[in-house]
């Protein structure tokens, strides 16, 4: 009587689902985002602004007849600042990027029902996984598809 106790109990006991596990190549997925061409860019950008103000402040110590090793060292100050400002801009822009996908892999993750979704670096996160389980091809297309329609001017 108890085994059949325990075997009806075991039976009315809700299953637990099946986890579904996909991962991403990390490196591919911000490789071919197209966000992050934008991204770059703009610091490229704002790189060559900086760039042209350091060669502008440069001609006007020339023009101003300093002694050369206070030139060499002003330049040198505002080199380092500017270097220091494109270091930051490029590590603000990569955690956006980082934000963007992340963001879109909750919700792709959501939509399709997966458990998981791990990331596959060259630090070796995931030492094996089956090709089939690899979602990264369908991160890519998702995720440009919806910066694309994000970055087209409304009508």
């Amino acid at each position: 009587m108890l085994l059949l106790g325990l075997a009806l109990l075991t039976a009315c006991q809700p299953t637990s689902p099946t986890p579904v596990i996909g991962y991403i190549n990390a490196k591919k997925v911000m490789q071919q985002y197209h966000g992050t061409a934008t991204h770059r860019q703009v610091i490229e950008q704002q790189a060559l602004r900086w760039q042209r103000s350091l060669d502008s402040l440069t001609s006007a110590l020339h023009q101003q007849q300093l002694p050369p090793a206070q030139q060499t060292t002003q330049v040198g100050h505002y080199r380092e600042l500017l270097q220091q400002r494109v270091r930051q801009a490029g590590e603000a822009a990569d955690q956006q990027l980082i934000q963007e996908v992340n963001a879109y892999l909750k919700q792709f993750g959501a939509q399709h029902h997966y458990t998981f979704i791990l990331g596959a670096t060259e630090s070796g996160n995931i030492v094996y996984a089956d090709s089939a389980n690899d979602v990264t091809a369908r991160v890519i297309v998702g995720l440009n598809q919806q910066y694309d329609h994000q970055r087209r001017p409304s009508r």
